[in-house]
């Protein structure tokens, strides 16, 4: 079945490449084998041989259409009809029985004929005792292939820098819709082969292995599956890896039967599907396996619209929600987004949310929402993650599969992603002296603390302020902040400085500097200034609640997110529980956070966060 390509994809792909992936599945199945002796002891030979195999139902009804039966196989016969005088002939034929012979339950039939041939001038006619045959229910096979879209690899538009290969899963779905057993099932697989490459892209893709019943992946091309029983599924996960990032944007299979009797009408399989894969989610209560996918290629968002279940092949439509609020919160490599949706459906949803996030391998820690009426829940790992679709952008989009009850609301999505090897833009060289003594005096109103420290030189990187540089430019993009533009630069060799323009966010990297001239709005650089911070005296305020901050830390075991009409109510409820050291309040929605540790904060319009002191 071809799938229609997609009309309303990206334009300007650098190159097209096709691969084909030739797998073989294998199965034991019923047949019958009629064998007719014919032993001449006359010294004529017998000559004229006909046969004419009959097969009737108890009713005694004719039934030869419900069977496909092959040509004859002879053997000792003489021009193909004769069996020469004092010798044995043999001819045999396979019975294979069509579906329609036995559609749900065992059915009995009888194997008989009529033999006819001629010998001494004298023509002879015998009718054949019939045989009783008892014929079991075929399976029927529908098989599902399920292929991810985006494939993690190098980036051809990176300069001097080879990003890691991700391995994509090609899941095979093989399901026994019939009342029959498919006997010592198989599926085996060769090496893709790329069939169309007209710019000889430098590429190759390459299956690893397989997995079965979400193992650990291994490195064999055959999967043994056994008997597949009626109403039942088996699975097989194939791993590829390919040394380029892309998108797979059209999807073909075409299946050949191969039997003894080389009849197509014998296929046992009746339904055959590709399916463009998003991503493996899971079923938030029972946590089985879900594959998310867009099945109707008129929907122009180029989002999932279809989920299956893994365990029958069960489809949902999914509902394409839209974000109200987004929160993104990035400290040392460590992501924290909060994004907040209002609806008032049920069931299987997806959402997707931009960010300004450098493209990268960002891995899910933890997942969770939280409504006005419900504790927060934890929900599955796979059911968010952070991608781009469209390939050439080098920003993330986050993306998120939930099923809703029927009494959904507001909703605030949260998640933590982990640690990955972003570059800071900062550079710190330390010289210390050993600490001798400490003393520290307070009073009910401040705290004062007296330390002998170390003595810390920073090399601090710094940008012109209002300066259009000028240079040979490399790259040109968007970056959410001036740092952000330099943390993009230090990711390229070829990148020595960075120009960045605060209304449009643009950021353009620099192999060399040539001058510039003034113009608003504009940071150029680096200027690299060298402070020395030296021992002394830091007086701390009494801890207070910090308006526009935002604190990121673990919340309380309790992680019931509370509406409080004041960020000094939210406190209150936080002095209530033990474990609570700090709380969030977000002035908009009225909703409290309770946090029991932190690990940091940075300004936020609309949030109110503490209790802090001015040394936090």
């Amino acid at each position: 079945e071809n799938y229609k390509k997609e009309p309303s994809e990206e334009k300007g792909v650098c190159a097209v490449v096709r691969i084909k992936l030739v797998q073989t599945l294998a199965m034991t199945r019923e047949a019958f084998s009629a064998q007719l002796e014919i032993k001449n002891n006359d010294d004529n030979p017998i000559e004229n041989i006909t046969v004419r195999i009959m097969i009737t139902n108890k009713n005694n009804e004719m039934s030869n259409a419900k069977f496909s039966i092959s040509n004859a196989t002879i053997v000792n016969f003489n021009d193909d009809s004769s069996v020469l005088s004092k010798t044995t002939g043999s001819m045999e034929w396979l019975i294979i029985p069509y579906y329609e012979a036995s559609p749900e339950e065992t059915t009995d039939y009888y194997i008989g004929g009529e033999f006819g041939y001629s010998i001494g001038g004298e023509t002879v006619s015998i009718v054949l005792t019939p045989t009783k045959i008892s014929v079991v229910p075929d399976p029927r096979l529908s098989v599902h292939y399920f292929w991810e879209k985006y494939v993690w690899g190098d980036n051809p538009f990176t300069e001097n820098v080879t990003e890691p290969s991700k391995p994509f899963a090609v899941i095979a779905t093989i399901r026994n819709f019939g009342f029959g057993i498919a006997y010592d099932m198989s599926l085996s697989s060769g090496q893709p082969e790329i069939i169309e490459n007209e710019k000889g892209l430098l590429v190759d893709f390459k299956l690893i292995g397989l997995t079965l019943d979400d193992g650990e992946i291994e490195p064999k091309f055959e999967a043994n599956l056994g008997d597949l029983g009626p109403k039942s599924i088996s699975t097989v996960k194939w791993w590829m890896n390919c040394t380029l990032q892309g998108i797979f944007k059209n999807f073909s299979i075409n299946i050949k039967n191969k039997n003894p009797n080389g009849d197509p009408k014998l296929s046992i399989i009746d339904d055959s599907q590709v399916h463009e894969l998003f991503q493996q989610v899971k079923e938030p209560e029972s946590n089985e396996t879900m594959y998310l996918v867009r099945n109707r290629f008129t929907n122009e968002t180029l989002a999932p619209d279809t989920i299956y279940y893994s365990t029958t092949l069960i489809t949902d439509n999914v509902t394409i929600l839209e974000a109200e609020e987004i929160e993104i919160n990035e400290v040392e490599g460590s992501i924290q987004a909060t994004i907040m949706v209002r609806t008032n459906i049920s069931g299987p949803v997806y959402l997707k949310a931009k960010t300004l996030i450098g493209k990268r391998i960002l891995p899910i820690k933890s997942l969770t929402k939280a409504n006005h009426s419900s504790s927060e829940i934890e929900l599955p790992v796979t059911n968010a993650w952070f991608v781009n679709y469209n390939y050439k952008k080098d920003v993330l989009d986050i993306h998120i599969f939930d099923i809703l009850p029927s009494n959904s609301d507001s909703i605030v999505y949260t998640i933590n992603a982990g640690k990955d090897n972003i570059i800071t833009s900062t550079t710190q060289t330390t010289t210390s002296t050993p600490t001798s003594t400490s003393t520290t005096t307070s009073t009910s109103t401040t705290t004062t603390t007296t330390t002998t420290t170390t003595t810390k030189t920073t090399n601090a990187i710094k940008f012109k302020q209002n300066w259009q540089m000028k240079g040979k430019r490399r790259m040109k993009g968007r970056s959410k902040s001036v740092t952000a533009c330099w943390a993009r630069c230090e990711r390229k060799k070829s990148c020595n400085f960075i120009s960045w323009f605060k209304r449009g966010k643009t950021c353009t990297l620099f192999a060399t500097y040539t001058g510039g001239r003034k113009k608003a709005g504009f940071y150029s650089g680096p200027v690299i200034a060298t402070t020395t911070t030296t021992p002394g005296t830091t007086t701390c305020s009494d801890p207070v609640l910090r308006n526009n901050w935002i604190l990121m830390g673990m919340k309380v075991a309790d992680k019931t997110i509370i509406k409080t009409r004041t960020a000094t109510a939210c406190w209150a409820k936080c002095q209530l529980n033990p474990e609570c050291s700090f709380i969030i309040w977000k002035k908009r929605n009225r909703l409290c956070t309770r946090l029991a540790t932190k690990w940091g904060g940075k300004k936020k319009r609309g949030f109110v966060s503490g209790l802090l002191s001015n040394c936090d």
